[in-house]
């Protein structure tokens, strides 16, 4: 009992066994580590112990291996006890994390949508604006943003955009100055811009004129992208040059006007001066002057009278032309026999000056149709017959005038040429203004209107009239009318 008592201290049933023989052998794994005993204890004492000793050491490597079984068995389902422990712990950390996530990501999905739906409400917001919104980077000058206006106004695509810069968009005379604000918005020198007036290029080359402002992103205190807001303005700037060019017109109007009365009282005021005098002369010493003086005086009288029913009748025609209610009246119109009776009726009233009539056909044979047009006849009369008396006028006596006539495709010319005083080049820009006179014309009368009636007249007709000339070497006038040839009736 005392041997069992040193062997099992801390088991009562071995100790109360009160055995009187005892015989152990030791237990050991595989790594020959101790892992327990076997043992045999009777209550009398053994015989033959070694046999028994070895037959324990047979029945103890089994013991051991089966022990070592037990313990590895035992100690692989303490571990896996541990292991689920662990798994389930881990499983629903997991599991809190999992949900978590789900949470931020609904929280974050939640975020998208209400930030995609600011953002929609923002694009229908800048898309339902009438004025141009743009973004435009400072680094490379590409779109960061457009509006619906903005595409509309201009005719770009989104896809055509994604191609181009501020640059490709704005007209050559912006150019220079949008650079400069870029480049003042990218070093800070300024932040805005208020009123600015510049001009796109649209997609189909048109220019629109556009005002607005424009302001710089700052983001982490660097400028990043300009941001515009324009208006088509192109509108207000076509009324406002139709404004400025009426108001000219009104004013060149107006002067001419103003030229006109004051030129029209001094025309009229010499012939009357002249009329008035020489009646006056007759009242008071009619009784005094022989018969040649009386003639002289009434002569005189008739003259001046004739003149001045020619003033005031230049002076109808001109302003019945400036007020618009001259009107054509085109005819069919043989031009070759209208220009030789023409020819006829002046050479009538100037025995003195050679006239002479010459014709050119310029057309093909195949373009010939005869030499009738549309042409108004009487206005076409008082034209060439106003040019020719005045080539009379201010040519020498025995002068010679030329109606030169050349039928062309389209068009027919009218040339009066003189070999008379001929024209300064410093008066012929006036030359079709009402009232002006060149400078070298000297006594010869006349009303400084006819070169201006017969440009009214002419432009009727939607043709043209220009002069060459240079002093002491003649005149050539060459009125141009564009028509459509008739064939000449049988």
């Amino acid at each position: 009992p005392d041997s069992l008592l040193q062997l099992y201290p801390d088991n009562e049933t071995f100790r109360n066994l009160n055995a009187e023989s005892y015989l152990g052998v030791g237990l050991r794994n595989n790594m020959g580590e101790p892992i327990g005993h076997l043992c045999i204890m009777h209550d009398r004492p053994l015989n033959n112990s070694e046999w028994m000793l070895n037959l324990l050491k047979i029945f103890g490597a089994r013991a051991s291996s089966e022990l070592e079984r037990y313990q590895t068995a035992r100690q692989l389902q303490q571990l896996t006890t541990e292991l689920e422990q662990r798994v389930t712990e881990r499983t629903a950390t997991l599991a809190k994390t999992v949900e978590q996530l789900q949470l931020a990501s609904n929280r974050r999905q939640a975020l998208s949508d209400l930030l995609l739906q600011s953002q929609e409400q923002l694009q229908d917001i800048f898309d339902s604006a009438n004025d141009m919104i743009q973004s435009v980077s400072l680094i490379d000058g590409s779109f960061e943003f457009v509006n619906r206006a903005w595409l509309e106004t201009l005719g770009y695509t989104i896809q055509e955009l994604e191609q181009l810069t501020i640059f490709d968009v704005l007209h050559s005379s912006c150019q220079k100055s949008c650079m400069t604000l870029m480049q003042q918005l990218k070093t800070g020198q300024r932040q805005s811009l208020d009123q600015v007036e510049i001009k796109f290029v649209s997609q189909d080359g048109r220019i629109i004129d556009v005002e607005g402002n424009v302001n710089c992103r700052i983001i982490n205190g660097k400028p990043v992208y300009t941001r515009g807001f324009f208006r088509d303005i192109s509108d207000r700037k076509k009324a406002e040059i139709e404004t400025i060019k009426a108001l000219k017109q009104e004013r060149e109007l107006n002067e001419m006007k103003s030229r006109f009365v004051s030129n029209t009282s001094h025309e009229f005021r010499t012939p009357l001066t002249v009329i008035s005098s020489n009646a006056e002369l007759l009242k008071l010493f009619g009784d005094k002057l022989d018969e040649i003086e009386k003639q002289k005086c009434l002569d005189t009288i008739l003259n001046y009278v004739d003149h001045t029913t020619e003033l005031i009748d230049d002076v109808l025609i001109v302003s019945r032309a400036e007020s618009g209610k001259i009107t054509l009246k085109p005819t069919s119109l043989n031009v070759v026999e209208f220009s030789q009776e023409l020819m006829q009726t002046i050479g009538l009233s100037a025995p003195n000056h050679h006239l002479k009539f010459v014709m050119q056909d310029s057309r093909s044979p195949s373009q010939k149709h005869g030499c009738n047009a549309q042409l108004d006849r009487k206005i076409l009369q008082q034209s060439l017959t106003n040019l020719l008396t005045n080539a009379i006028k201010y040519s020498p006596e025995n002068g010679a005038i030329t109606l030169q006539l050349e039928l062309l495709v389209d068009t027919i010319q009218f040339k009066v040429i003189d070999n008379g005083m001929g024209i300064p080049d410093e008066d012929q820009k006036y030359l079709f203004e009402p009232f002006h006179r060149a400078t070298n014309v000297g006594v010869i009368q006349g009303t400084g209107l006819g070169l201006s009636i017969v440009k009214h007249l002419i432009t009727l007709h939607q043709g043209s009239i220009n002069v060459k000339s240079a002093p002491g070497e003649g005149s050539c006038f060459t009125i141009t009318i564009p028509t459509q040839w008739q064939e000449t009736d049988p």
